[in-house]
């Protein structure tokens, strides 16, 4: 993403966690603890691939396959 940005990128520390900050900042991202209750965890991981499937416009994720 930073190389995407050109002359307009801010700088990064290229060891990956960018996406793992992002997540956490737009409350996007799933945890661990969120396994101990089944139901809910579903419930959070189709909102997260919805809303991943919007922003990087993927088409025909089949969210059940990966969660079985």
């Amino acid at each position: 993403m930073e190389t995407l940005k050109g002359a307009n990128s801010f700088g990064t520390t290229r060891r990956g966690i960018g996406p793992t900050y992002a997540s956490k900042c737009f409350r996007l991202g799933l945890r661990l603890g969120d396994l101990h209750d089944w139901p809910v965890f579903v419930e959070k991981y189709s909102k997260f691939v919805s809303e991943m499937e919007y922003i990087f416009r993927i088409e025909k994720f089949d969210k059940q396959k990966e969660l079985d």
